[in-house]
């Protein structure tokens, strides 16, 4: 069987706090998914990559507001993880999932109603 990796989801700060990155994953596996019978996430925090952010494409993302203590972004991301069904594997940095038993419905998500969208990316939508 194949094992689906989800490397990684990054957000926009103002999609953050609405439940909108488990809507992500579960629509991401369920449609790239099929097939596998695992799924797995290493839930790294991208703040904390390696990777040179200082670039102007990635200062929207704001992520020097996330904490920069990788154990406390580790548990935060392991626990949203977690509200899909993926459990810890072992007692390495991963979380797993059978693909046969995801998680809660998208009816069962929790999501908002709306999504909230600050006016400002409000009038950029528009004008597109």
């Amino acid at each position: 069987s194949d094992l689906f990796c989800l490397e990684f989801i990054i957000l926009k700060p103002w999609v953050r706090r609405q439940r909108l990155g488990l809507a992500v994953m579960k629509k991401l596996i369920s449609d790239w998914g099929s097939g596998c019978s695992l799924a797995l996430v290493n839930p790294f925090p991208m703040q904390l990559e390696t990777v040179d952010y200082s670039e102007k494409d990635w200062t929207s993302y704001q992520l020097d507001r996330l904490t920069d203590d990788l154990e406390t972004g580790r548990q935060r991301l392991t626990a949203y993880c977690q509200q899909l069904g993926f459990q810890l594997m072992g007692d390495g940095p991963y979380v797993i999932q059978a693909l046969g038993e995801l998680g809660p419905e998208f009816n069962d998500l929790d999501l908002p109603e709306s999504i909230h969208i600050p006016p400002q990316i409000a009038r950029k939508v528009e004008r597109a």
